[in-house]
């Protein structure tokens, strides 16, 4: 640098770098990215309103695909001023950024890929709205969260009872998904009625005035002295037994579940000779009892994505509900030959407990998954497990998942027809009563009766 006519000049030289390109967002949107290597790409958003923002990405083009990124929150578009960091989520290598905005203000974000590989990606930006609850024909609101509601910008509502880090039950329509740490979604339809609706400022649920929880209002528990007085029926003593039965429930079910169908089974088993003692019911993902239903979805995300994780390992997860099934039939057992019954979930965790009790010693005679998704299986468990789906094989959770080995006898099931899968896949265990072959018949003996062969 010179002075005019090549004199002494003393002056100050900044350099700085000129602002990225910043990609303007808005409220509730998203935007599929192609991130090249060693590339950034930028974004500046106006909060409309004061509250917590979701800075996130998910799969491109909700695809499926995975992709390692990067994202940051600046509070200026010199980039110097860094609000937060996310490079994974818990068990993902997605991004996420929730943080709390100021109205008016605006603020820049950054989306890369960790390391220099190219890659496809979803950006998206969602608000958390305050949650209110009321029940239909009132006025009066409840505020169940302050943030607990976020909009989804593909149309779907997450509802975030509990501040769930991995798992997000959202809403759309009379449908929940469940969206996982992978941002993969699983739908399944609601059994209950409820609105949802969306306003700039709130979102509010809608609940009948008396919700009703699956088949009984009251719970039901099979007290010891019962099943006592069912076993000296059918002449099992408390030192010896023929069978010894343990009944597993799945998801979203209540004390009730198998109320029908234990008193069919102790009476199936004294037709022929047999003596037996059936376990208290157990649940090993929790019950529904005195849960208002509008919490039911929340209640379904936790137990589902335990019910994946177990469903998903090849080999036995370090936690199982397993244990609680095996610790019923150890409970239990009183000699004889040991039957495990699950349904839905339920059978998932009766195989985890029969991997259980074969490494505490114990011979498991039979395990029967009705209604259940597929899972893996040694060779061993599978010749001696039976899996049952409603005969017109219209129960979608019987087609998840995935076997290493088929179970040896997989069963069709006659069950009343009805129109809502859902319907078909909670009522196995049910009275509900129909016409087979001229002759009616309920959910619950037909069940009985297709497993018969394997349990008796």
């Amino acid at each position: 640098m010179k002075g005019y006519n090549n004199g002494s000049v003393y002056a100050r030289l900044n350099i700085t770098n000129a602002p990225p390109n910043f990609i303007t967002m808005q409220d509730n949107s998203y935007v599929d990215l192609s991130i090249g290597a060693n590339e950034k790409k930028y974004f500046k958003f106006t909060a409309p309103r004061t509250g917590f923002y979701r800075f996130y990405t998910s799969s491109y083009q909700q695809d499926g695909t995975i992709s390692d990124t990067v994202v940051r929150l600046y509070s200026d578009e010199n980039l110097t001023n860094e609000l937060a960091y996310s490079d994974d989520m818990i068990e993902s290598v997605f991004s996420k950024v929730t943080y709390e905005l100021t109205a008016g203000v605006t603020y820049y974000v950054s989306v890369s890929a960790f390391g220099s590989s190219a890659i496809n990606t979803r950006f998206a930006i969602s608000p958390n709205l305050p949650l209110y609850i009321k029940k239909d024909g009132e006025t009066e609101e409840t505020l169940i969260g302050s943030y607990n509601a976020q909009k989804y910008p593909y149309g779907d509502l997450m509802l975030d009872l509990e501040h769930l880090t991995d798992e997000y039950a959202s809403l759309v329509g009379n449908q929940y998904v469940v969206e996982d740490g992978k941002a993969y979604f699983t739908r399944q339809s609601l059994s209950y009625n409820m609105d949802i609706l969306q306003y700039e400022d709130r979102v509010l649920i809608i609940v009948p005035p008396d919700p009703q929880v699956m088949e009984a209002a009251q719970p039901y528990e099979v007290p010891d002295s019962e099943m006592e007085t069912y076993a000296n029926a059918s002449n099992c003593t408390a030192s010896a037994c023929d069978f010894t039965v343990v009944l597993a429930a799945g998801m979203l079910t209540n004390s009730s579940y198998f109320k029908t169908f234990i008193p069919k089974i102790i009476n199936k088993y004294a037709s022929i000779g047999k003596s037996v003692r059936v376990a208290n019911p157990i649940f090993p993902y929790g019950k529904t009892d005195g849960l208002p239903t509008y919490l039911w979805p929340t209640l379904a995300s936790v137990q589902l994505q335990a019910i994946i994780y177990e469903a998903g390992n090849s080999v036995l997860p370090q936690y199982t509900t397993g244990t609680k099934v095996r610790d019923a039939a150890k409970k239990n057992y009183r000699g004889g030959k040991i039957v495990l019954i699950g349904h839905s979930g339920g059978g998932v965790s009766s195989i985890r407990g029969a991997q259980l009790l074969k490494s505490a010693g114990y011979s498991v005679h039979e395990v029967v998954q009705v209604g259940s998704p597929h899972m893996p299986l040694s060779s061993d468990l599978a010749s001696n497990t039976t899996f049952m789906r409603d005969s017109k094989v219209k129960d979608w959770v019987t087609k998840l998942g995935f076997w290493t080995n088929k179970p040896y006898r997989i069963v069709n099931v006659p069950q009343k027809p009805q129109k809502n899968p859902i319907d078909i896949h909670a009522n196995y265990f049910s009275g509900l009563s129909f016409t087979l072959n001229g002759v009616t018949t309920t959910n619950a003996d037909q069940t009985l009766n297709a497993m018969w062969p394997s349990i008796d």
